[in-house]
């Protein structure tokens, strides 16, 4: 089959359109623009206009009627990773997926033909659309696995049959959208469920206090975490400037990896990482050669230097209580000539938990190195409200706007700020801004 894309948007000529239906648009209303931009094919679930199907025919455009287009794409990917069978490790974890997912990506591709998704295709269409770009050289792929509700990563192991799985963690992100912590276990634990017999789940040691993983499970579980029992054990970890530097204990050798990014919660996910790495054969001195000169993730602590010295922490990917927790902690052992800003937006899918893990994180901040904090949104006003009862100078804003002007006034020479918040939240659009303002 010829490349797929289902974004009308970018779609090139002999490309196969598969138009998704989503919460706020309905890719079949695009199909017309498909055809007018020449694609090969097209697949289609939802009743056409006959002059859209005849115009196809006229233009001698495939069309393949399905009963539900995502599905198809999902059994699409699978009939590909089938036939072309290559060794598929799949990664998930309530936080540092993405962040475990490059570093086997990157260094497994320098050895071999590997695929692995650029951006966090981590969902029904983005997990899929990495298999559905495999060809037959492809040795490895390395997959994240996402998910917000029951039986999402069920599904995405149903698509992608892995060889190998990973659970970086589980922690209470999404607990809105479930009934407790166990049920984001089990949710989490689908993965231990649909791996089969000669198959290895490089397992976080936490996971274990939790009676789910302590059950028989079909594959081979190896934890890694603190403790001398484990097969990956970290030893230590340490922030040198930009270099994490993670000293890890592999059949009772230590080995010391430096990791180019910030913050020791990465410890954990170079931790996960060379478990895997480790697992599929790699020496300890190969992951040690090609770890420091990774690309490390965009907009997960990256650090950006505006005029005059002031210096921006992007973090905006995304938050979750204890990504939100472990950025503040990084940042707050940050020396600082200037003043230090924190910059935050609600943290979603929290329910009915939400007004007490945004007070936490008020009560964090309350004891930090930060001086100046600047909220947004609905949520970060139980934030803010404990920081009312602080030394603090802390402001609640209800649009980004102000808030950004507010930062355009106030900041100096060598201040420090840190920005972070939920995807929806596009606090993203505040660092643009004080790009442009401050470059």
């Amino acid at each position: 089959m010829k490349k797929i894309n289902i974004d009308s948007r970018t779609l090139k000529k002999g490309e196969f359109f598969w138009p998704i239906k989503g919460e706020n648009f309905d890719g079949h209303d695009f199909i017309e623009k498909g055809i007018k931009k020449e694609c090969s094919g097209f697949v289609y679930s939802e009743p056409l206009d006959p002059s859209i199907l005849a115009l196809a025919k006229s233009k001698n455009i495939q069309a393949i009627k399905v009963a539900d287009t995502l599905q198809a794409l999902g059994e699409e990917a699978k009939k590909i990773r089938q036939k072309l069978n290559p060794q598929i490790i799949a990664i998930t974890g309530s936080n540092g997926k993405t962040t475990t997912k490059e570093i086997v990506g990157q260094i497994l591709a320098r050895k071999y033909p590997t695929v692995y998704p650029q951006k966090s295709f981590n969902n029904l269409i983005g997990l899929p659309l990495t298999l559905l770009s495999i060809n037959q050289d492809t040795k490895y792929v390395v997959l994240e696995m996402g998910m917000n509700q029951p039986g999402e990563i069920r599904q995405l192991m149903h698509i992608a049959q892995p060889d190998m799985g990973v659970i970086v963690n589980i922690l209470n992100t999404h607990i809105g959208n479930f009934d407790s912590q166990e049920d984001i276990v089990r949710a989490k634990g689908e993965m231990a469920e649909n791996l089969g017999q000669n198959k290895t789940l490089i397992l976080n040691e936490d996971c274990l206090q939790y009676a789910f993983f302590n059950q028989k499970f079909a594959c081979q579980i190896k934890t890694f975490g603190l403790n001398q029992n484990n097969f990956c054990i970290l030893k230590q970890a340490r922030q040198q400037g930009d270099k994490l530097h993670v000293y890890i204990i592999l059949n009772e050798q230590t080995y010391e990896f430096v990791y180019p990014g910030l913050g020791l919660h990465n410890a954990q996910n170079v931790t996960a990482a060379v478990a895997c790495l480790y697992e599929l054969g790699l020496a300890p001195e190969e992951i040690q050669k090609e770890l420091p000169s990774i690309t490390t993730p965009y907009m997960r602590m990256q650090k950006i230097n505006l005029n005059n010295n002031i210096i921006l922490y992007d973090d905006t990917f995304n938050a979750s209580p204890a990504s939100t927790k472990a950025a503040i902690d990084t940042f707050d052992t940050f020396v600082c000539k200037g003043k230090k800003y924190f910059i935050f937006g609600d943290m979603l899918e929290l329910g009915k938990h939400s007004p007490s893990l945004h007070t936490e994180i008020g009560q964090q901040l309350a004891k930090s190195t930060i001086e100046f904090i600047y909220t947004y949104g609905k949520e970060t006003k139980y934030t803010h409200q404990v920081l009312q009862n602080s030394t603090k100078k802390a402001r609640h804003f209800k649009n980004k706007t102000e808030l950004t002007q507010t930062l355009k006034a106030n900041l100096q020479p060598n201040d420090l700020l840190l920005i972070k918040g939920s995807k929806s939240m596009k606090m993203g659009e505040i660092v643009l801004d004080l790009r442009n303002i401050f470059t």
